[in-house]
């Protein structure tokens, strides 16, 4: 049998508490070990346990998720969190992933593709669904793209494209969840980014990164 999921719920509605437990618990890898209306309880409840997994309403009393999201990734980096939210709208989901979450479903979402999301997460990959993507991708097209005056023959190593974007991001003082949002892509993946930047360039800090991407014209132009 594969390894038990546990799975914690954040939310102010019981009977959704109730539905999702109902759900989740036909499945025998999965395991709902705490139920939580707001933030502040589930903060509580993660100090005897950790789940490997949080299911996390947006709109709640007391600690809304975005908070609570905020203090958990803090407090417990490894533990991946999953929003379930009613709404789309592009500014909400980013603030979200400023606080570093794993996951975006919206409330319709079927129960294989939560299922798909949790299984994802817990493997320290993202998963969005597919209106949420669509929404990501469309600001993303929209964005002006950054700049910099290097040409690839200038750089003695290799670095990748996605690389030289977390690096610009690091010298313009971004933090590694704001990076997250930035690119649209996990925490998870940013610090590992970020580490590989650290060994190509042969810096033991933020100001060798900084000495690195200043001297092969890597710094974004204003």
């Amino acid at each position: 049998m594969d390894k038990i999921l546990n799975i914690a719920i954040a939310e102010d509605h019981q009977v959704m508490i109730d539905g999702l437990t109902a759900l989740l618990e036909e499945f025998d890898d999965l395991k709902v070990t705490i139920k939580a209306k707001n933030g502040v309880k589930l903060l509580e409840q993660l100090e005897t346990h950790q789940p490997d997994v949080i299911l996390m309403d947006i709109n709640m009393p007391e600690m809304n998720g975005i908070d609570a999201s905020l203090k958990v990734k803090e407090k417990y980096p490894k533990t991946a969190i999953i929003i379930l939210s009613m709404f789309d709208d592009i500014k909400l989901i980013k603030e979200c992933l400023k606080a570093g979450v794993d996951g975006y479903l919206l409330k319709e979402t079927g129960i294989d593709e939560l299922k798909e999301a949790i299984t994802n997460v817990a493997n320290g990959e993202t998963h969005f669904s597919k209106p949420v993507a669509q929404k990501i991708l469309q600001r993303k097209n929209k964005e002006k793209p950054r700049k910099s005056n290097f040409k690839p023959a200038d750089l003695p190593l290799t670095l990748t494209p996605r690389e030289i974007e977390v690096l610009q991001l690091i010298c313009e003082e971004y933090t590694s969840n704001e990076i997250a949002a930035e690119l649209y892509v996990s925490v998870n993946t940013v610090e590992t980014h970020r580490r590989h930047l650290m060994e190509k360039t042969k810096s033991k800090n933020i100001a060798g990164l900084f000495r690195y991407a200043l001297q092969h014209n890597l710094l974004l132009q204003s």
